[in-house]
């Protein structure tokens, strides 16, 4: 490896094609809340983050040590990992952990333009082969060089790894400064989708005093909205089903349609006074109910059972 190559280089950042950017939304919680005297129909507006993800190479200074070696072994099949037997899907993963110093994304790009189909006899090969890959990658708009991380920041380690160096007589020369390509993950919001989301109740047996509320996570278009109600609220009261339906340009109406209602305890301001005392002949238990939210629990199909234990 030369040397000189890295007087070329210069500290960079680059995106590759819009192609290779993953367009994704995160799906926004939406809580919806209701009583027995409110309507339970809302009408809202969700806006929904749209997040872009790209691969970002950027060329950074690091440490190199070129190898010396005073004589050279004809390499390992096995020391491959099986990448020349592998499915070519396989391939850059593996090729990315023989070598160290290139990332998944380039050995996909090196095997993509035809090379390393069968293994290099010797390390003088190894070099030949990926100086072209390099060349090739460079005339297509790929300017940076691999080659630096692979042969002279880790040039000893895969040459012993891969056997065509003999750690006894082979070292690292002099260290200097030097620039190797680093793989990127950027995510940024480019923005927002507006949907507009109809939710209503159906058949809920609220009492006046009684708030429901459950939450809805609503994504992008074409993803089925989830509601949370079992996980997200203590205070919801009754069992519902859920059903939805996307119209055009996103807009969405989720549905909650009663099921049934278990049975729970009354709660502790409906019931003003419990008192327990002793009488001729026996015990007397008083319970004492607000009378108007007695009958409302009765107007509403309710039943109120009072059960005691003595002991």
């Amino acid at each position: 490896m030369k040397k000189h190559l890295l007087c070329v280089l210069a500290i960079f950042a680059l995106a590759l094609s819009a192609s290779a950017a993953d367009i994704s939304y995160q799906p926004v919680k939406k809580v919806f809340s209701w009583s027995g005297t409110v309507s339970a129909a809302t009408d809202t507006m969700v806006a929904i983050p749209q997040f872009e993800t790209r691969q970002i190479i950027t060329q950074e200074y690091t440490t190199c040590r070129p190898m010396s070696c005073t004589s050279q072994l004809p390499g390992r099949f096995d020391a491959w990992q099986g990448m020349f037997t592998a499915p070519e899907n396989q391939r850059p993963v593996i090729l990315s952990h023989v070598l160290l110093g290139i990332s998944p994304q380039v050995s996909q790009l090196v095997l993509q333009a035809g090379y390393l189909r069968r293994m290099p006899p010797t390390w003088q090969a190894l070099q030949y082969e990926l100086t072209n890959a390099q060349n090739q990658l460079y005339s297509q708009g790929f300017p940076f060089n691999f080659l630096t991380g692979v042969f002279e920041q880790n040039g000893l380690e895969n040459a012993i790894a891969l056997g065509y160096a003999d750690a006894n007589v082979c070292a690292n020369g002099p260290s200097y400064s030097c620039s190797v390509p680093v793989m990127k993950i950027e995510t940024r919001q480019i923005g927002s989708i507006q949907r507009h989301v109809h939710f209503e109740v159906n058949g809920a047996l609220l009492l006046p005093y009684e708030v429901e509320a459950v939450a809805v996570q609503i994504a992008a278009p074409r993803v089925a909205p989830i509601v949370m109600s079992g996980d997200y609220d203590t205070r919801l009261t009754n069992n519902y089903s859920m059903s939805y339906n996307e119209g055009r340009g996103g807009d969405l109406s989720v549905a909650l349609r009663f099921v049934n209602r278990p049975m729970r305890a009354i709660p502790t301001d409906v019931m003003v006074t419990e008192n327990l005392t002793k009488v001729v002949g026996g015990l007397q238990l008083q319970v004492a109910i607000e009378q108007s939210k007695l009958q409302a629990i009765l107007a509403r199909g309710g039943k109120l059972e009072i059960s005691h234990s003595l002991c």
